[in-house]
């Protein structure tokens, strides 16, 4: 299982004031085995234009886990030099990436640190995420789901705070909205 080794829960120890939080799963919105990632210009510009469609801004906090050589590739590429401020884990194995991102949303919550957000928001259409939803909205922490049309599972294609990424691979893109 991929749960959070201690230096990662260090991490989780949240200091400063933030906006919104972003837990992202990067293999569910840009996926780790396309061959156009090989291209460092155009992987920088697919990252560039996900933050820039998610609304991303400096006062915000994005968790992030994926595919270890992937998302050390997005970090030297890309979230190294962003202004937000990034907290990375690499995972690996069946659902390794979700596993990460579930541990950090139970150490946030566990610590008392979601309630410091004015928003979370879950970029992944995986259904491992949708129980976590459910019991977030319930203590009153404003929760929206983003993913990709065609990764999205049954329960956040019905809510009413889920919001499909558009156009991510091609140019014509549109900024998501979360007013």
């Amino acid at each position: 299982m991929n749960k959070l080794t201690k230096k990662e829960t260090k991490k989780l120890n949240i200091k400063g004031k933030f906006d919104t939080l972003f837990i992202h799963d990067i293999e569910n919105t840009i996926g780790h085995k396309r061959p156009d990632h090989k291209n460092d210009s155009y992987f920088h510009n697919l990252l560039k234009k996900l933050d820039r469609e998610l609304g991303v801004k400096d006062n915000d906090l994005v968790v992030m886990a994926g595919n270890k050589n992937l998302i050390e590739k997005a970090n030297t590429i890309y979230y190294q030099n962003t202004p937000c401020e990034e907290i990375i884990f690499p995972a690996g194995g069946k659902d390794g990436a979700d596993l990460k991102l579930l541990s950090s949303v139970q150490r946030l919550f566990a610590s008392n640190q979601l309630s410091q957000f004015k928003k979370v928001v879950i970029v992944s259409g995986d259904n491992i995420f949708s129980s976590w939803v459910g019991a977030l909205k319930r203590i009153g922490i404003e929760v929206h789901t983003v993913a990709l049309r065609e990764n999205t599972c049954r329960e956040f294609r019905t809510s009413n705070t889920h919001k499909y990424l558009n156009n991510l691979f091609n140019d014509n893109t549109r900024e998501l909205s979360y007013a």
